[in-house]
């Protein structure tokens, strides 16, 4: 059974950057680096999706673990109690808005973003940074094969923020 990943948490973290990409590659060390699944590369056990379908993405998504390559980006993802997404599409093009949430000990931080689909990879509008969604057959892969760090657990014994309360609506922002 294949589980799809989503690179760089889902686009939890905004600091992440990288070039606009058309079609994705694996880096070159990945390619060639020899898991330890007898004598499979990464290149097997990690491919890019064929196509994104919105229709997959919408709705909320509640963010369980999380790998990052950077220490500085872990440390900012593990002061967080809790995060959540929420994919929404009001039409049949490829733009979609990213709701993010993400909780704070007392406070919740809402963020919302417009995105565009291309291929496997989604957009953000207005920023340089580049998601893609991956197939893999072996989760555990991924953090040697992408030069990630150990994954962080989020505790699940914290609550979620709730939907952000728009103006206009009864109670108040959280």
């Amino acid at each position: 059974m294949f589980a799809l990943c989503v690179i760089a948490l889902f686009c939890l973290l905004s600091v992440s950057h990288s070039a606009p990409l058309t079609s994705y590659q694996m880096p070159p060390h990945v390619e060639t680096q020899r898991i330890a699944v007898g004598d499979l590369t990464c290149e097997d056990v990690i491919r890019p999706l064929d196509q994104l379908d919105q229709h997959q993405l919408e709705g909320r998504q509640v963010l369980v673990a999380g790998g990052l390559r950077e220490l500085a980006h872990q440390e900012r993802f593990k002061s967080r109690d809790s995060a959540t997404i929420h994919f929404a599409n009001d039409s049949e093009t490829s733009q979609i808005t990213l709701k993010r949430v993400f909780g704070f000990k007392d406070s919740c931080e809402y963020l919302n973003s417009n995105i565009s689909l291309e291929g496997s990879s989604f957009l953000i509008s207005g920023s340089n940074i580049t998601m893609t969604f991956l197939y893999t057959s072996c989760p555990d892969c991924l953090t040697g094969c992408l030069d990630m760090l150990p994954p962080v657990l989020m505790d699940p014994t914290k609550e979620l923020c709730p939907e952000e309360v728009t103006r206009g609506e009864e109670g108040q922002k959280a």
